[in-house]
Order: C-alpha cells, then structure tokens, then sequence
C-alpha cells in the first residue's frame, strides 16, 4: 500500500508541473489550435514547415522530435520557446503568429482551382534593380518580370532595362527580352532545379545591350539545406552566350559556346537576413563574337605599346570594330582583357575565360521589398565589381489571392 501511495506521488509530480506549465488557458487555446492544423496531409506539412521556420530548426528535426517525445506540435512549441527563455506572453503572441500564418497557407490552398491533386498555380510579379560599380563603368539595370509559378516551378518573362555610364558617354535602352522555365523537384534528399533561359534579340547588340541573336543557357542546380539553414549549393550550365550567367553582370557580351560554374554556401539569420559565399567560372570554346560595355562604339581601340597613333587595328577596320577573325593572338596588350580596348572583336576562347569568388548579402526590410548587396572579384581579368539592388515584390499586389 505505501509502496503504492509512493508510484501514485512520482506519476502525479510530472502531471502538476505540466499543469503549471500550461495553465495560462490563452496558451492552451493556442496550442489546441496548432495541434487542429496538423489532423490533415495538408495542414501537417504546412505547420511543421512554419514552425520550423519559426524556430530555425529543420523541420525533420520537428518530425523526430514528435515521434521520440510522443508530444504534439503545440507542446514542443511551447516547450521549446520556454526552454529559450521566452515568457508566457512572448510565447502567446508566437502562436498566434504561427497560427495565423497557418491560416493563410490553408485558407489559399482550400481555394486553390486545382483541388484535384494537381499543382496549383498562381501568378507572380518582381521588379529587379541593381548598380553595378567597377574601375572602368557604372552599370544600372531594371529588370521586371512576370509569370506564374506552383509548387512544381515556374515560368517568367522579364525584359532588362540598361543604363552604362561610360568613360565616353552614356549607352541606354533595352535588352534581350527572354522567358525562363525553373523546375522545382527533390532527388535523393537533394533540391534540383533545372532551368531553361531563351532570349530573343531585342536589344541593341551593337551597344552592347543585346546578343544580336537568340540565345539559350540551360543550367542544372544542386542544393540541401542543413540545420540551422546552411545550404551548399553547385550548378553547371551551356550557353551560345556569355553575359549575366555567372557571378557578375559582365563589362562585355559574348556569342559562342560556353560552360559555367558556380557554387558556395548560403546561410539564413533569422527570418530577413541571407548571406552568401561562393565562387564561379566560365570556360567559353570555340571562337567568340565579343561586344563591349565599357568601350563605346565609336571608340578606337588603344595601340599596343609601342605602336605609332592609328596602327591599334588592322587595316580596312572601323574604328572600334577590333581585329580580323582568329587574329586575337598577340593583338591585345598583355593583362588588359579585350572589352576594356575595343568595343567588338573575334577573340578566342582564351581571351574571356574566367573565373573568381563573390560574395552576398540579401536583406527583406519588408515582406515586398528587399536590399542585395554583393561583391564579385575576377581572377583572370583582376576586375572587382560592387553591385546593390532592391527588389519589389509587386506580385503582391497585382496578385492578392496568391500571398494571403
């Protein structure tokens, strides 16, 4: 009998504290809410996402935890946010938060047109713009897109703004107007994304604004994202074209064959803050039209030391207008990359190989406006290149049902 009056005291301690822990019945409600969204498929991916989210934890470490504990998700929340120092009232107004953006999600997934198990899709709208900042010019681009995107990808069409502020003068309009096709699917743990680029030539390639063809860039992407939001990333990729694909936005254009690289770590702080580090190449073959964003059209190319005013180019050439095909060797003064001399030349692959180390930072002051500040550092070509955008999320708008 005492031994028993003993085993009933050890069940019931646990029981009180657990009363006390929970005995604010606001929280309770709260915590009976969350535990509400989990009882579907649907709901229980969706709340162990956002709180994962919210808790800076991979959500697998939630699944885990659940089945180890045998606690619901409303404990754990509450359990683990006491356990950071959090008080009752800070810990109340988290769940509220997290319940009210589990709301959200399910509410736009109940009135989702594709309820028969398909992907649903909604349209999305950003608008991009950046300064791009190195030794020879300043580069300021708008870019806006628009298209539709579901769980499985998405489809955009964007078309760039350009202004080069160059040493001569300054070169505006428009670029290449292009339509990018992004999968979105796992493989052995693993997020792959492969993307498909194809530009039309709307842009003045003359002035550096345009390939002066149609272009296409397929790039295949690897990424997982680790505890505490490490994500390591590497991608591969084939283009007729050398511009924007990797790294930095370039002083220069080039038509040809092309491989790039890249590849590096993300981390996220927080829920607004996303740093970056990596490195990138590009490995052009065969022969390459070049066109300049740095040099003017009209601008003559400047001699090799050495050589008389006027002997810079070849006979027969307009000014600006570079070199014979296949006479790049020996023509361009040693260290000095060809786009910072003429404005169009045929240069071999060896002229545009390049490769070097970036760095990131991405920064959401708001839920439709975020900051990007970036740094690029070529190796081959000893340039640096300081870029800093903002970005607008007006999809937001444009598109309310989507975002609530």
């Amino acid at each position: 009998m005492r031994r028993a009056f003993q085993v009933a005291i050890l069940l019931l301690v646990p029981a009180s504290i657990a009363g006390a822990q929970t005995a604010d019945p606001r929280l309770a409600a709260e915590a009976a809410r969350l535990d509400s969204y989990a009882t579907t498929p649907d709901g229980r991916l969706i709340v162990a996402a956002l709180m994962a989210e919210q808790l800076s934890v991979h959500r697998n470490h939630l699944v885990v935890l659940r089945k180890q504990s045998g606690h619901n998700y409303g404990t754990i929340f509450v359990d683990e946010l006491r356990a950071r120092g959090k008080s009752d009232d800070a810990i109340l107004l988290a769940l509220r938060e997290l319940n009210k953006q589990i709301d959200r999600q399910l509410t736009f997934l109940a009135r989702s047109p594709a309820k028969d198990g398909g992907p649903s899709l909604h349209g999305i709208g950003f608008l991009s713009t950046t300064v791009d900042r190195n030794s020879a010019a300043a580069f300021y681009t708008a870019i806006p897109e628009a298209g539709v995107e579901g769980s499985r990808g998405s489809v955009v069409v964007g078309l760039p703004l350009y202004l080069n502020s160059l040493n001569s003068g300054a070169v505006s309009g428009i670029g290449d107007v292009y339509v990018q096709g992004q999968l979105l699917v796992r493989v052995v743990g693993f997020d792959f994304s492969p993307t498909l680029t194809v530009g039309f030539p709307t842009g003045h390639s003359e002035r550096g604004l345009g390939a002066g063809k149609v272009t296409v860039d397929g790039t295949a992407t690897f990424a997982r994202t680790f505890e505490r939001r490490l994500r390591p990333f590497v991608s591969a990729g084939l283009a007729n074209y050398v511009f924007n694909n990797v790294g930095y936005q370039r002083p220069y254009i080039a038509t040809g064959g092309a491989a790039h690289f890249s590849g590096g770590l993300t981390v996220g702080l927080g829920r607004r803050v996303n740093l970056g580090i990596g490195g990138f190449a590009v490995e052009p073959f065969g022969e390459q039209e070049m066109t300049s964003r740095e040099v003017a059209q009209d601008a003559s190319p400047a001699p090799p030391s050495g050589m008389p005013p006027g002997m810079g180019h070849n006979p027969g050439t307009m000014p600006g207008m570079g070199h014979i095909p296949g006479g790049s060797t020996g023509m361009f003064p040693v260290g000095l990359p060809p786009f910072m001399q003429m404005s169009h030349a045929t240069v071999q692959a060896s002229d545009l190989r390049d490769h070097g180390v970036n760095a990131w930072s991405s920064i959401a002051i708001h839920p439709a406006i975020s900051i990007q500040i970036a740094v690029a550092r070529s190796l081959d070509f000893s340039l640096t290149t300081v870029r800093v955008g903002l970005g607008f999320n007006f999809g937001r708008h444009v598109f309310p049902r989507a975002w609530r």
